[in-house]
């Protein structure tokens, strides 16, 4: 992000939008396209959906993927902070008998 507003169209369920963003044109893209492509996956499942339903639907998957990946991140930083806390204390020992 770098706070330069500019202004996207992106292409989702067969509907155009424009909108603003600080984001870079790519990332903005890859959003749309991760959107898009789990509307279309759910809108093809469903034998009649509205488009309000296979937004909401859309969302709660994405929010879902979202959570796994905080959970995941978060486990592998209390992970590296463990191990910091083992260095730390092997350097501890090190010095002591230095």
């Amino acid at each position: 992000m770098n706070n330069e507003q500019k202004k996207y169209t992106v292409s989702i369920y067969g509907a155009e939008y424009t909108l603003m963003s600080d984001e870079s044109q790519e990332h903005v893209q890859h959003a749309a396209q991760s959107v898009d492509a789990m509307m279309n996956q759910i809108g093809s499942r469903l034998k009649s959906g509205s488009l309000d339903r296979v937004a909401v639907l859309s969302a709660l998957c994405l929010a879902s993927e979202l959570l796994h990946y905080k959970k995941s991140a978060h486990q592998r930083e209390q992970q590296l902070n463990q191990v910091d806390e083992r260095l730390e204390k092997m350097l501890e020992r090190i010095h002591s008998v230095l």
